[in-house]
């Protein structure tokens, strides 16, 4: 896959977007602890993640790779998760789910490095398209912003299968939360280049 392959999400574009999301994530560790039944899932997996780096698409750092055959939501320097995915949390999971989330969460809160970096808050593929390579391709494209600016960039995981992902293309393991009955959530960070 080449680089000009990749393009930035478009207003009209955003509900596709977070529909490949949604598809991608179906079996993540986190979001199905949070909604462990379908209909659950279906219904506010969608909300949690605009809720939490949506600002992607308003600041053009949410990528698509081709006909949508990967998504990416990228935080820039500056610009954190949104804590309205809290109040997501707060409103549509239980009492003993959401006290252990936002307390998994405030952890990770308090890592955030304090120099400048790009986040990687969301990279999906369509279950459809899965194991082909297209992660991979939109990430190395979407790296080369990251690259070009200098910038080291970080995420959190809670699926361990993807750390063989992340490593190959630079990122190093550089911590683990986990509180109550929730996931571990892996922390991850590329050096600038």
């Amino acid at each position: 896959m080449e680089a000009s392959l990749v393009q930035v999400i478009k207003a009209g574009e955003r509900a596709r977007a977070v529909d490949v999301l949604v598809d991608a994530f179906h079996a993540d560790p986190m979001l199905r602890w949070l909604y462990p039944d379908e209909a659950g899932y279906l219904a506010h997996a969608s909300t949690f993640m605009v809720a939490y780096a949506g600002q992607a698409f308003e600041l053009g750092t949410a990528w698509r790779l081709g006909d949508f055959d990967a998504v990416a939501l990228w935080l820039p320097p500056g610009v954190l998760g949104s804590e309205a995915a809290n109040d997501v949390v707060l409103e549509t999971t239980t009492p003993d789910v959401a006290a252990d989330a936002l307390a998994v969460f405030g952890q990770l809160d308090g890592d955030i490095p304090a120099f400048d970096h790009w986040y990687l808050a969301w990279l999906g593929v369509p279950s459809a398209r899965s194991g082909r390579g297209l992660g991979s391709a939109l990430i190395r494209a979407c790296l080369e912003t990251v690259d070009a600016a200098h910038m080291p960039a970080t995420l959190d995981t809670p699926n361990a299968r993807t750390l063989p992902l992340y490593e190959r293309h630079g990122f190093a393991p550089t911590g683990q939360r986990q509180v109550g009955s929730s996931p571990t959530i892996h922390q991850l960070e590329r050096s600038a280049r």
